[in-house]
């Protein structure tokens, strides 16, 4: 939902194609407890089978991929307690749609900030500048959901909620869902409610709007702004991350059919 809010606040006529797949992680053969249905590598494949003509300049091309591959790492932490295999599948996947004319690029990392999410983040920025530095028609922005979680979660009220909950019970019981779920931060566990994800679009215009270009970390001057009065018209903030590393090969394009 957020890429539709994020349509809405670029005011043109945006056109919001949507390849995510529920329960998709970067590569579902790095975990045995992940969905063996779905992952970045299928999505991307379906992508380039369709054979889209892309205009370079006018597209961008939204990236967000994580969140399963963490509950996955934590379900598998004695056998596969690191996020970097799956950090360097995301920019294989990436390079693949770089080949084929995706050179605007916005990266989101999920809203967790332990030591296993932050080496995810760190490899992707790396691998994101090594792009760079190779295909220097690329452009890319990257916004590290945990400031705003973060932030939300330092002071609910001054964005405007009144529970860090999901309206909707664990047990997914609508008879007991609350009646306010435009104040609670989540809809059902770990999935935002609507206007979560327009401040994730928020989030997201002022990041673009505030950094600067370069070969190291974003701009991070603009602080955090705080004092609304709901959801809607929730703060956002900035981001900082981290710097350079290796390249990954990239395997053969896919089979389409």
């Amino acid at each position: 939902m957020w890429t539709e809010w994020l349509a809405v606040l670029l005011g043109n006529k945006t056109v919001v194609k949507n390849y995510a797949v529920s329960g998709a992680t970067v590569d579902h053969s790095l975990w045995r407890s992940a969905s063996q249905k779905a992952d970045m590598g299928g999505e991307v494949e379906v992508f380039i089978c369709q054979k889209n003509k892309i205009d370079s300049p006018t597209t961008l091309t939204t990236l967000f991929f994580g969140n399963n591959d963490i509950s996955a790492s934590k379900i598998e932490s004695n056998d596969q307690p690191s996020l970097a295999p799956a950090a360097e599948r995301f920019l294989v996947e990436t390079e693949k749609l770089i080949n084929v004319g995706l050179t605007n690029l916005l990266v989101l990392t999920p809203a967790f900030s332990g030591a296993a999410e932050r080496e995810f983040g760190t490899v992707l920025w790396k691998g994101l500048n090594d792009l760079k530095r190779r295909y220097h028609n690329l452009k890319f922005i990257t916004a590290n959901l945990a400031e705003l979680y973060n932030a939300i979660k330092g002071s609910p009220s001054s964005f405007g909620y009144r529970s860090l909950d999901s309206c909707l019970p664990r047990n997914n019981d609508v008879t007991k869902a609350c009646k306010d779920p435009d104040y609670h931060l989540y809809w059902l566990f770990s999935h935002p409610q609507q206007y979560t994800h327009k401040l994730h679009a928020e989030y997201i215009m002022k990041i673009s709007e505030t950094c600067t270009v370069s070969d190291s970390k974003h701009d991070s001057t603009d602080p955090l702004s705080t004092g609304a009065s709901s959801p809607e018209d929730g703060p956002i903030t900035s981001v900082s991350v981290p710097e350079n590393c290796k390249h990954v090969p990239v395997p053969p394009q896919p089979k389409c059919f």
